[in-house]
């Protein structure tokens, strides 16, 4: 017995395994996005290092710069709270995608970086696929249709696309557990039931990626609404026990949930409009890809055209990754009859109906897009839990064929109108993908990929009518379901996999080292629009080099208004553009101590200093100052006339100036991402301006004696210091992190109590 309950896990960790192995115990990076096709390291690369494609460029723009920082503080034993490197400085803890404290993150600092980007979706992989394993068998699946159901979330489509976006999946894999224990609360409304179904949503919340977070909690509200029906009883113990295991997830997450939304008051990151909302949902010629994932081509063969529709107002992009409704053959003919035999058939056929109204930008979305969470980020992302839903059915359906036609014949029909839609497109290939391209693409660029996806989805179709038709017996039909959906799911994923060898991703060249020397203390500035993949945004802290841009989905509200006043619509979509060359001398940019980069001959090119300019600094002593309102600083300080090295802004009133300028020096002596210590000598008294970005949790002392900490030109930190030599300490300490970890102890602590006494209890 106790064999037979490790076959799925073990089956999962064999498919998982064999999927990531070069990655794992090879030579290879599991790193979806190829760098070398940017400066300076395409300068170094071969022709053969250059011709894999840069698909899902947020692995290598944020994911793993991100993983990187944090292996590298953690190893050196400093927590890090704050990221100095982009954006003249924000918190990194406080980003929710750092899930810096994940428990799976924690151990994998042990691993080196590159390597961890491999283990990490792995483990997930399998997480996910275990959990729905076990939300099956509360269910009450078989254990052959369960395994069957795990395979098809555990190595879905969704999961395989988004490699490259490893928080989606860590937080895509803790759904069925949560739905698992909503269940098992519903049977058996115990504590012991209430603190797990706690632990898993404070797991889930620390798992990194919000969207899906929310996803989660309205999927399993949904499903604890819609069991109340069927409960003879206990209803409202089943509901308080529920609201409690809410409120201990957001304890035992507080350490992270209370400086993210700290940092949300303070960014950028407000709800979209409804146009906007509706470009992030599926245009309906996407619907064929539900069948055919790459009828509009692939960017692994770089010859993708689903970018041509639009939707809304256009500003999310109908991309490969986010418009694919695809989630295997078997799984969509078995899934959708299957779900009319699921236990609690009522919550998963809503569950997909609303999904899928939503993904498809239906009235229905429009009702959701006033739903709090709902309006932060782009809807089409939902299609995790029609996934699910369809794996549940599947799972189902499967079970079903012991007694019921209904699922047989069903399952059936899809497999033929499948086939059917793949044959009329072979033999109809020039007319049909004729009339698809419209005339908009060259019939030749996306041919092969086009036959292909639809040989492949005829083959398959095919296969799965005749394991529908003539397969009996319970035992051989989920064992050849199994093996189609894996193989379905396998070929899928190896289409799109991508890894590159570790010793040609993100080497040092000999332009980085020099651009090391040039910009030291002070920061990177990007000039022109070849500019723009220079060492692009977040891949400058792999070198510890600071950035003014950066990518993150949120932004310090006061910089981008500073910057956006330099150079208006330079903010475009979690990053900064590069700045044009009658922009690069603003007296911000000097401020931020810029050190201009554009590409001049194929080549980075640091634009000459002006005469007489002195090396860029971050610290300055300043012997001119004014206060001046929030709302006029922004225009004084691009004003050509204003020079930053000699006059700094203040929203609070301090001393007057000296009445003649003093001479002081400071020199950064300490430069770590959580403290900065700088010794400043001065004749007069002054203020000392550092361009780093002001925020809460900030704190600075003036030999070892806390001094007052100012917001000087808009959005960065000074202090006045009187005549003399100091040694002035900024240091970061966020009052919300401290209450949050206070908090998440106590919860911690109290889910411990709880379950121990559970245990006591039915001891």
């Amino acid at each position: 017995m106790s064999a037979r309950r490790f076959a799925g896990p073990l089956l999962l960790i064999a498919i998982v395994v064999a999927f990531f192995g070069p990655s794992l115990f090879g030579d290879r990076a599991e790193l979806p996005c190829n760098p070398n096709r940017w400066d300076p390291w395409r300068i170094a690369a071969t022709p053969e290092e250059i011709a894999p494609p840069a698909v899902n460029t947020d692995c290598a723009l944020a994911y793993y710069p991100r993983r990187a920082f944090a292996t590298d503080r953690m190893r050196a034993g400093d927590l890090p709270l704050w990221d100095p490197y982009t954006f003249c400085g924000q918190p990194f803890l406080a980003n929710y995608q750092s899930a810096l404290l994940y428990p799976v993150n924690l151990a994998l600092y042990l691993m080196e970086p590159l390597r961890a980007m491999g283990w990490f979706v792995a483990v997930h992989f399998i997480l996910g696929g275990f959990f729905t394993i076990e939300l099956l068998r509360t269910l009450g699946s078989s254990r052959g249709a369960a395994i069957v159901g795990g395979i098809a979330y555990g190595i879905s489509p969704y999961f395989m696309t988004r490699i490259g976006h490893p928080t989606f999946v860590s937080t895509a894999a803790w759904i069925p557990l949560v739905l698992a224990f909503v269940f098992r609360l519903r049977d058996r409304p115990s504590l012991r039931n209430g603190a797990f179904l706690g632990g898993a949503f404070a797991l889930a919340a620390l798992a990194g990626f919000p969207q899906t977070l929310v996803h989660l909690h309205y999927a399993a509200a949904l499903a604890a609404l819609a069991l109340l029906p069927a409960m003879s009883g206990g209803r409202a113990r089943f509901l308080a026990l529920y609201a409690g295991a809410v409120l201990l997830s957001f304890g035992l997450a507080a350490f992270q949930l209370f400086p993210t939304y700290e940092f949300l008051r303070e960014s950028t990151r407000a709800a979209m409009d409804w146009p906007t909302f509706l470009s992030g949902t599926h245009h309906p010629a996407m619907i064929w890809r539900a069948w055919f994932p790459d009828l509009f081509g692939n960017p692994m063969d770089e010859n993708l055209w689903s970018t041509l529709f639009t939707r809304g107002n256009g500003y999310f992009r109908q991309n490969y990754v986010s418009t694919l409704g695809y989630c295997g053959i078997a799984t969509l003919a078995l899934g959708v009859p299957g779900l009319l035999f699921a236990r609690g058939r009522g919550y998963w056929i809503a569950l997909l109906a609303l999904s899928l109204a939503i993904l498809w930008g239906t009235p229905v979305a429009r009702l959701f897009h006033a739903l709090p969470g709902f309006a932060f980020s782009r809807p089409d992302r939902i299609i995790v839990l029609v996934n699910l839903a369809l794996a549940v059915g599947l799972a189902s359906a499967l079970d079903a064929w012991k007694e019921e036609r209904m699922a047989r014949m069903g399952a059936s029909l899809l497999f033929a109108g499948a086939g059917s839609c793949a044959l009329v497109f072979l033999l109809a290939k020039g007319t049909v993908f004729g009339a698809l391209a419209g005339g908009r693409v060259p019939l030749d660029v996306a041919d092969v990929t086009f036959s292909r996806t639809v040989v492949t989805t005829l083959a398959l179709s095919l296969s799965g009518l005749a394991a529908a038709l003539f397969v009996k017996g319970s035992a051989a039909r989920i064992a050849l379901v199994g093996l189609l959906v894996t193989v379905d799911l396998f070929l899928f994923g190896s289409r799109f996999h991508l890894t590159l060898p570790y010793d040609a991703t993100f080497r040092e060249t000999n332009e980085i080292r020099s651009m090391q020397s040039e910009v030291a203390s002070a920061r990177l500035l990007r000039v022109g629009g070849e500019s723009a993949h220079l060492l692009p945004p977040g891949t400058a802290s792999l070198y510890g080099m600071r950035d003014i841009a950066g990518i993150n989905a949120l932004n310090l509200d006061r910089y981008r208004t500073l910057l956006e006043a330099v150079q208006p619509g330079v903010y475009d979509r979690r990053r900064y553009t590069p700045f044009r060359e009658e922009n690069a001398r603003s007296p911000v940019l000097a401020m931020l101590a810029g050190v201009p980069y554009s590409i001049a001959q194929g080549r980075p090119a640091r634009l000459p200093p002006e005469a007489g300019a002195a090396r860029p600094s971050r610290a300055l002593l300043v012997y001119d100052w004014e206060t001046v309102s929030e709302e006029r600083m922004p225009a004084l300080l691009t004003d050509p006339s204003f020079d930053p090295s000699k006059k700094v802004l203040l929203e609070s009133a301090i001393a007057p100036p000296p009445l003649a300028p003093g001479r002081g020096t400071a020199d950064i002596r300490i430069d770590d991402p959580d403290l900065v210590v700088i010794d400043a000598s001065t004749d007069s008294g002054a203020v000392l301006f550092l361009a780093d970005t002001h925020y809460p949790g900030w704190e600075v002392s003036v030999n070892d004696t806390p001094a007052a900490l100012l917001r000087a030109n808009y959005a960065f930190r000074a202090v006045p210091l009187s005549a003399g030599e100091h040694v002035v300490k900024f240091e970061f300490r966020p009052r919300s992190f401290r209450t949050g970890a206070v908090v998440a102890a106590l919860s911690w602590a109290l889910a411990a109590c709880l379950v121990l006494a559970v245990r006591r209890r039915s001891a």
